[in-house]
C-alpha cells in the first residue's frame, strides 16, 4: 500500500458522505486520518472518529494522528480565528487538548534541531510550541500583515526545499524530517497562498507529484490545497488547460470539494479528447472513463 492508495481511500470515503452514505472503519489510522484531512464539518468528524473508536474499544488518538488534527487547527486559526466558536469548541475538546500536547512535546521539538538545514525553522517554529495555540495573541501575530512580511522569505524557502527534496527527490528527504517539518510546510502553503506571487510555487506543487508519496498522505494532502487555491484563484477553465500536466485523481477530488457542473465536465472532455490519448489515468482511475459515466 502507498501514499496513493490512501487518497483512493479518501476519495472514495468523501464520496460516500456526500452521498449520505456512513464512512467505515474509522478507528483506523490510515482510514480516520486521510478522513480528517478532507472532511468538511471538522467537528463532526471529530465526533464520528470518536465513537468509532469508542465503539471498537480504540483510544482515540490511536485512531487519528495528531498531525493531521493540528492543521486542520491551524486552517481555523488562519481563517475564521482564535476567538471563533469552531476554534473554541476544539479548545475544550479532550482529542484536541491530548493532540495538542503530543505535537508540541519536547521530543517534537528536539527533532526540529535534526531536521537537514534548508528545512530549519526560525520565525515558523512557534507552530511547535504549546502556547501558540491556546494564547490568542500569538496566533494572531502570525497571520497580520507586518509579522508575515517577516516570515513570508521562510515559507517561500520551505516550498521550495520541500518540491525539490521531497517532490522530486524523495531519496533525499526521510520520512522522519519530512513528518517533522510537514506542519510548518503546511502553514507556509496556507499563508502564502492569499498572493499572487505564490502562483508558480502553487502549480508546481499540483503538477509534480511526489516522488514516493507517504503512506498517511500529507504529501498528497498539499497538492490538494495548492489545487484548491488555484480553483479559487485561476479558475476552473485555466485548470483545464493544464490536464496534460495533472494527475486524473485531482479533478475527482475537485469535483468532490467544488461540485463541477455538468458543463465544467463537459468543457474538460472536450479537452481530454485533445490530448494524444484523448485521457489522463493514476492509480487506476481514467478521467476519460469518470466523466463518461457522470455525464451519461
Amino acid at each position: 500500500m502507498c501514499g496513493y492508495c490512501t487518497e483512493t481511500i479518501q476519495l472514495i470515503n468523501l464520496e460516500r458522505e456526500k452521498k449520505g452514505k456512513p464512512v467505515r472503519e474509522l478507528w483506523e489510522a490510515l482510514i480516520a486520518g486521510p478522513y480528517l484531512q478532507e472532511a468538511e464539518d471538522l467537528l463532526s468528524a471529530l465526533d464520528k472518529i470518536r465513537v468509532a473508536a469508542y465503539r471498537k474499544k480504540v483510544a482515540p488518538m490511536q485512531a487519528m494522528p495528531s498531525e493531521a488534527l493540528i492543521c486542520r487547527a491551524l486552517d481555523v486559526l488562519l481563517t475564521e480565528g482564535f476567538d471563533s466558536p469552531v476554534y473554541q469548541k476544539l479548545l475544550r475538546s479532550r482529542i484536541f487538548q491530548r493532540a495538542v500536547d503530543e505535537a508540541c512535546s519536547s521530543e517534537k521539538m528536539t527533532s526540529l534541531d535534526l531536521l537537514p538545514p534548508e528545512f530549519r525553522l526560525k520565525h515558523l517554529s512557534c507552530l511547535y510550541q504549546l502556547d501558540f495555540y491556546l494564547d490568542p495573541a500569538l496566533s494572531r501575530d502570525l497571520t497580520t500583515f507586518k509579522t508575515f512580511g517577516v516570515i513570508r522569505h521562510e515559507c517561500l524557502e520551505l516550498l521550495r526545499a520541500y518540491i525539490r527534496g521531497w517532490v522530486r527527490k524523495g531519496v533525499e528527504m526521510n520520512h522522519a524530517a519530512f513528518t517533522t517539518a510537514f506542519r510548518a510546510i503546511y502553514a507556509s502553503l496556507a499563508l502564502l497562498g492569499r498572493f499572487r506571487s505564490s502562483k508558480r510555487l502553487l502549480w508546481n506543487i499540483a503538477e509534480e507529484s511526489p516522488w514516493s508519496p507517504d503512506l498517511e498522505g500529507y504529501s498528497l494532502w498539499l497538492q490538494h490545497q495548492a489545487i484548491l487555491q488555484l480553483h479559487r484563484r485561476e479558475g476552473f477553465e485555466n485548470i483545464i488547460s493544464r490536464t496534460a500536466h495533472l494527475r486524473a485523481s485531482l479533478f475527482w477530488y475537485l469535483d468532490l470539494k467544488t461540485g463541477l457542473t455538468i458543463s465544467q465536465k463537459e468543457l474538460l472532455k472536450q479537452h481530454l479528447l485533445t490530448l494524444p490519448r484523448g485521457d489522463r489515468v493514476d492509480n487506476d482511475f481514467s478521467l476519460r472513463k469518470w466523466l463518461d459515466e457522470a455525464l451519461d
